[in-house]
């Protein structure tokens, strides 16, 4: 258990984030196995991939601007919303979300402003929310610039 980050107890030893996906149906009919895998993701970009799948095939899109959309997906579990910008331009853009106008707010970044550089037709997480206890008020600014600046 120890090679899985838990003590004896089921106590996580450090930070673990898990997803997991079964899409067996076929294999259940015919007969097949799945086979599972547990190594460390914590080197790797899965998370974030996993999110811009989520963003892209159950995301809602929120708003647009010139050149990119503005895509959120909430999670009804956990009441968390998550926002991504899709660049549907032919170049790089600079995209901003800005939740500083946004009241009792728990955010996934360092702050309110976040900037990432998009690639044409890719999407990039920007970031989750989390509205406070006894209510919340979420107010999402966004904008998008033309950049040369490579990801």
């Amino acid at each position: 258990m120890e090679k899985l980050g838990y003590d004896r107890d089921l106590y996580s030893l450090r930070s673990r984030l898990f997803t997991i996906n079964f899409h067996s149906r076929i294999l259940e009919l015919e007969g097949g196995s799945v086979e599972i895998r547990v190594r460390d993701a914590v080197p790797t970009d899965i998370d974030a991939r996993t999110t811009e799948m989520i963003l892209e095939q159950f995301g809602k899109e929120e708003e647009s601007g010139d050149g990119y959309k503005v895509i959120s997906h909430l999670n009804d579990t956990t009441q968390i919303y998550t926002y991504g910008i899709k660049n549907t331009g032919a170049g790089a853009i600079e995209a901003t979300i800005d939740m500083s106008a946004s009241e009792n707010m728990v955010l996934s970044s360092k702050g309110f402003l976040v900037k990432k550089v998009v690639k044409a037709n890719e999407i990039e997480v920007m970031l989750s929310a989390q509205g406070g206890v006894g209510g919340y008020q979420k107010v999402v600014k966004h904008s998008a610039k033309e950049t040369t600046t490579k990801k």
